[in-house]
């Protein structure tokens, strides 16, 4: 069976997918973006795993996808750590070949800090 090779802007497809290619800093957000060429929303499994001994807690996206016609495979295996003296919680979405991970800040209160005299 011949091999279909195909290229990105990262070299040949499967290179660099488990790292982002947008990151963006909001307002209380800071949002990831990655490419997903052939993974869909069926394809995708998020969880979070937290590691008692060490108090870390991570964010992992894992995915498959085989083309039987053409033999391209992609796979994706995001493992993020998250602080959690930062943030709290997060969202994802999977639309038009980008899964987009949200992570939203925890909202500190404002310290009680004024002018003497």
């Amino acid at each position: 069976m011949e091999k279909l090779i195909l290229n990105s802007i990262y070299g040949e497809w499967g290179n660099d997918y488990d790292k982002p290619i947008h990151t963006i800093e909001r307002t209380c957000q800071k949002i990831l973006q990655y490419e997903l060429i052939g993974l869909g929303k069926d394809h995708i499994i998020v969880t979070t795993e937290f590691i008692n001994k060490t108090k870390e807690l991570f964010l992992i996206v894992t995915g498959k996808f085989n083309d039987a016609m053409t033999g391209f495979e992609n796979e994706i295996n995001i493992r993020l750590q998250i602080d959690t003296n930062i943030y709290c919680s997060y969202d994802y979405k999977i639309e038009n070949g980008l899964l987009t991970i949200t992570l939203f800040e925890k909202i500190n209160e404002v310290p009680e800090f004024h002018k003497v005299g």
